[in-house]
């Protein structure tokens, strides 16, 4: 194995690598009791994303980490941390620095600094780079699935095939007041990949069907790692308020093979109480808060 010191930057990681994150993970969670927001199974198998790794070394230890995900053409999601042992050296300072200018080089405008609500150390180093506050999510962890068998017959949920791609765009789009053409680069990237499934919910179903899209939800399998995750549900205004963003999830939780077994987690946003209270009484239970703090950059094509 090579052996480095300083910072290395990366695409992609090594075995040996993605062992020496992992560990440093776990010390700084024995340290400070706040888990830091890095999916090693999605850095050994990005699926697409872009993910961006800048490691500090002290000596040939892996004594810093930073993170940078995300896909689109304006923001990408940054987490990281350093070990208890090293800290107040500038050690994170000089990894952001390095992933800041290297996403001001591709014309990114904007980062969200990801931080464990609980954790102190974050969300110091965060204040003093002058982010704000954008939003806060809870990470969800299903315990025990409550099944409350809501049926309306003229609904069918089934997982999407290739002739529902506009469909899909349409209802994931109008669900999340976006625009289908901001939608489609991730979900065209995604659409065949089997570690992703999507869900599409349609309306007026039988002999004379008019297949309307009414929501839609997408499952991340991640098999090694025995966990799923829940990811863009969403109901489009017109059809919500008639219990059918519950039946679209239940339907699809009762599908998943080997549930009991799976690790199955959603995100929400914090202060979105109606889907708050739906996957409460599914059985979902919120295990950790996750903090996003927005920092502006400045592009490279914006410059002088």
């Amino acid at each position: 194995m090579q052996q480095y010191s300083g910072l290395v930057k990366r695409r992609g990681l090594t075995e040996d690598e993605l062992n020496a994150v992992t560990h440093l993970m776990e010390l700084c969670y024995q340290h400070d009791q706040s888990w830091v927001r890095v999916n090693v199974g999605d850095l050994r198998h990005p699926a697409g994303l872009l993910c961006q790794s800048f490691l500090y070394y002290e000596d040939a230890l892996l004594v810093g980490y930073l993170g940078v995900e995300g896909l689109g053409a304006s923001v990408r999601e940054v987490t990281g941390m350093v070990h208890p042992a090293y800290r107040r050296r500038g050690i994170f300072r000089q990894l952001l620095a390095a992933a800041r200018l290297e996403c001001e080089q591709q014309d990114i405008a904007r980062l969200l600094l990801i931080t464990e609500q609980g954790s102190e150390s974050g969300k110091a180093f965060i204040a003093s780079t002058g982010a704000r506050l954008e939003m806060a999510e809870h990470e969800m962890i299903l315990q025990q699935f409550q099944d409350h068998y809501v049926l309306d017959d003229r609904l069918l949920v089934r997982q999407a095939e290739d002739d529902d791609l506009e469909g899909y765009l349409q209802a994931v789009s109008t669900s999340f007041g976006e625009t289908v053409e901001r939608r489609r680069p991730l979900v065209t990237l995604f659409w065949h990949n089997p570690k992703f499934r999507f869900y599409l919910a349609t309306f007026g179903e039988g002999e004379v069907s008019c297949r309307e899209p009414v929501g839609c939800l997408r499952l991340d399998i991640h098999e090694a790692e025995g966990r799923i995750g829940i990811y863009s549900v969403g109901v489009i205004p017109a059809y919500r308020g008639r219990g059918y963003g519950r039946q679209m999830l239940e339907s699809v939780l009762r599908d998943i093979p080997e549930r009991e077994q799976k690790v199955i987690t959603l995100d929400v946003e914090t202060d979105n109480t109606p889907a708050l209270q739906l996957y409460r009484s599914c059985g979902f239970r919120v295990a950790r808060t996750y903090a996003y703090y927005a920092l502006d950059l400045v592009p490279a094509s914006t410059k002088v």
